[in-house]
């Protein structure tokens, strides 16, 4: 594993209390924004174009990306004590990371998902 941006990920979200801002999260709202149209629609879009190209990420990428899911779902999961929260934070950061291995640093996962986890906030239609 040689990108930098994705060694930086694993390490932000690992951090103890990175996540903390999952605690105060209103559930059946966060999820019911993240249900909408314009939100499902253009992460289903970016999610459709990087499995098109996933032929081109490496096995040792892959495992390396599998262990940046699983740090992600542990720590959000402690945060937030719910499954399904964490899992979508999961399902992001993996959507996230594959566009970095992928050159698309402007799609809209990069810009909009690790945008709002940088900025401590879980991702979903205002």
């Amino acid at each position: 594993m040689k990108d930098l941006r994705l060694l930086g990920m694993r390490a932000l979200l690992a951090k103890p209390g990175f996540f903390a801002f999952l605690r105060g999260l209103d559930r059946d709202e966060a999820l019911d924004a993240r249900d909408r149209a314009s939100f499902d629609g253009a992460w289903t879009h970016d999610f459709t174009a990087v499995e098109a190209e996933r032929g081109r990420i490496s096995r040792e990428d892959l495992r390396f990306l599998d262990g940046v899911r699983e740090v992600a779902f542990k720590s959000a999961f402690r945060a937030s004590n719910d499954a399904e929260i964490a899992a979508r934070v999961a399902d992001d950061i993996d959507l996230v990371a594959k566009s970095f291995l992928l050159h698309r640093d402007d799609s809209w996962s990069v810009r909009v998902l690790w945008s709002c986890y940088r900025n401590r906030e879980f991702p979903r239609n205002p």
